[in-house]
Order: structure tokens, then sequence, then C-alpha cells
């Protein structure tokens, strides 16, 4: 990729004003800097990258809908309207379930057990969701679907895991092969590869000690078990939707993704503001646009 397309947006008098150690270099070091040195270390590239910033950037006044708030909606402010895979009650037993808790989950405006979308009937400034992109059986048909809700010159802002320091680090990145692969066969429910994925081939989901190289280690027995269990979780499933993970994300690689799929005419956004991941966090910040910036993201 070209330096005046780069994968990741970076603003130098940014950088420039948190690191003293290159306050000294010129704009076009500092990138070169980031790109060799920075990014590696994990040093925040742009106000966008940390979580913080990031919501801080969706306008107080903006027609909102949140997918996949599950117990801990990431925007709370009024014009704020949610989505997720059960009803609020459904969502409460669930976070009980697994020791969450249960009085965070919001007031849910929308629902489909599969994350179909196509029964909202609004249209929002902004769709954002955290820690559910990945989840999506068809990326491309998820990001078609948003675009149809979203007025002219909205965005849909996403938090995306880093496959690199979460329990997902062991697990090979995604590719626009297996993102066309899922298109073609208009996958509305996760394959045995996933299950088998999520349930038995993951690691610890420290983050701070991926960073530092530790990811931990799979035993070999434990696998073949949760390997054993995964296929008869499938098999009692009868073909009804199990949530996990269909996709491994970097920043660089779901920025790449997307500019494939905008290429082939699959995802209907016009650009992507993707950003690295902070040290010792695992998870990377991502808009992607109706119209080139100076809409309402």
């Amino acid at each position: 990729m070209t330096s005046e397309h780069p994968l990741i947006e970076f603003d130098a008098t940014f950088y420039r004003t948190l690191y003293p150690d290159v306050v000294h270099l010129d704009d076009s070091s500092l990138r070169v800097h980031f790109e060799t040195i920075g990014e590696r270390e994990g040093r925040v590239c742009h106000r966008l990258a940390t979580r913080q910033g990031f919501l801080e950037h969706v306008p107080a006044t903006a027609d909102v809908l949140e997918i996949g708030p599950f117990h801990a909606p990431s925007l709370t402010c009024a014009n704020v309207r949610y989505f997720d895979l059960l009803e609020r009650e459904d969502l409460r037993r669930r976070a009980i379930a697994h020791s969450l808790p249960p009085e965070g989950v919001p007031q849910i405006d929308f629902s489909h057990p599969e994350g179909d979308l196509s029964g909202i009937d609004a249209k929002f400034d902004i769709v954002f969701s955290s820690h559910a992109i990945e989840h999506q059986p068809d990326l491309a048909f998820h990001l078609q679907q948003v675009s149809g809700l979203l007025k002219p010159g909205g965005c849909y802002m996403v938090a995306v895991p880093d496959k690199r320091y979460c329990f997902d680090q062991a697990i090979a990145e995604s590719s626009i092969a297996d993102v066309l692969a899922a298109h073609a066969e208009e996958r509305r429910r996760h394959t045995l590869r996933n299950l088998i994925d999520s349930r038995a081939l993951g690691t610890h989901n420290d983050c701070t000690r991926h960073w530092a190289g530790d990811h931990g280690s799979m035993d070999f027995d434990q696998s073949v078990r949760l390997i054993g269990l995964a296929r008869a979780e499938m098999e009692r499933s009868g073909g009804a939707y199990i949530d996990v993970h269909a996709w491994r994300f970097t920043p660089r690689g779901f920025s790449l993704i997307h500019r494939y799929l905008r290429s082939l005419g699959l995802s209907p956004f016009r650009g992507e503001r993707v950003f690295s991941t902070c040290r010792n966090t695992a998870e990377f910040m991502a808009i992607l646009e109706t119209r080139p910036p100076n809409g309402a993201c």
C-alpha cells in the first residue's frame, strides 16, 4: 500500500505532542517513526485511537443505533437506540449466567436472534458497535445492512478486537478470501470451523500479557476434548444460531479487507478511517464512511 493511501490514519501533530523523544522530527519523519517503531510499541497515533477519544467523537445530538450493547452499552446519551440478539430480559438472564451485572442491560429497541438488521424501521446519523462486527457471519452483508440504516453522510463507528492481544491470538488472521467465501455462501450462521476456533483453539484474554509477548501455551489433550465438545454443540444446535467470532482482525488487515470490499462493489461505504491499537489494550477503532469526511463523523 503506498504512502499516499496508508492503511492506518496518523496525526503527526498529535503524535508529536504526546512523545517528547520525537518532537524534533518533521511530519514525514514522524510517520516513518510511527510505522517502523511507534506502531509496534503501541504508541497512540491519533486522538480517535483511544476508546475515550473515539466515544467523545460521537456528537451529543446525533441519532445513534448501538449494535450489541449486552450488559454494558458504550453510549448512553438520549438519542441512542439499541439492537441486540435478545430482548432485555433474556439479556439480563444471560448476564447473570455469565456472572455479569444485569442492571447494566439497557432497554432493547430492536432485536433478532441472528443479528438481522432488516426489521429496523429508522435511520441514523451513526451506527456504532463495540466488539460486534467480528461476530457477523457474512461481513459484506452486514456492512450493506448497516449502510441502509444511515442517513446521508452517516457513518459506521466500530471498536474491534485486535486478534493479536486477545483470546484469538493463536488463530489465523482473517483474509479477504475468507470474507468473500462467506459472502458467496450467503452465510447467516456460524460454521463448525468458527465454533472450533472459538471454543477450542483460543488462549488467555489478558492483553497486557500478550503485549509483553506472553501468549500462554495450548494443552493438546485439552484442545482435543474441547474440539469434541464443540462438534457436539454444533450437532445439538440443529442449525440454530450460535454466537461466536467469525473474524480475526488486525488494524491493517481490517483496513485492507474493507478496501478490497469497496473496490469489488461489495461494501457501500466510500472510505475507511482505521486507527492502530494502543499499548496494553485489545481493540482498535475504525470509522466507515458513506461519503468522504465532513459528514456526521
